[in-house]
């Protein structure tokens, strides 16, 4: 265990990401080594220096967001133009 170093993670994650693994399973893996190591740590009172960083994850990518469809653009326009000339119209109090 002690022979795990940062620089061993790094090719870690970096073979899984060659290997075409998703970013979201690697970070299971290295929450799971970095989980592992604080047990040693903190239960079985060992000491050894956790290989994996707090925080150190791969970003997830982000979805882009959907686009309106026309029905649904000319729908949210004509609300809000019906909305507009209410107003408009409406005498003053």
């Amino acid at each position: 265990m002690e022979e795990v170093t940062y620089k061993k993670i790094l090719a870690y994650v970096d073979d899984l990401q060659q290997r075409g693994v998703a970013a979201k399973t690697i970070n299971c893996h290295l929450i799971r080594i970095r989980g592992f190591y604080d047990y040693l740590i903190d239960e079985e009172g060992i000491e050894v220096i956790n290989p994996v960083k707090r925080g150190f994850t791969l970003r997830l990518a982000k979805p882009l967001p959907r686009h309106l469809q026309d029905s649904q653009v000319e729908k949210f326009f004509g609300v809000t133009l019906l909305s507009k000339l209410a107003q408009i119209e409406r005498p003053p109090y």
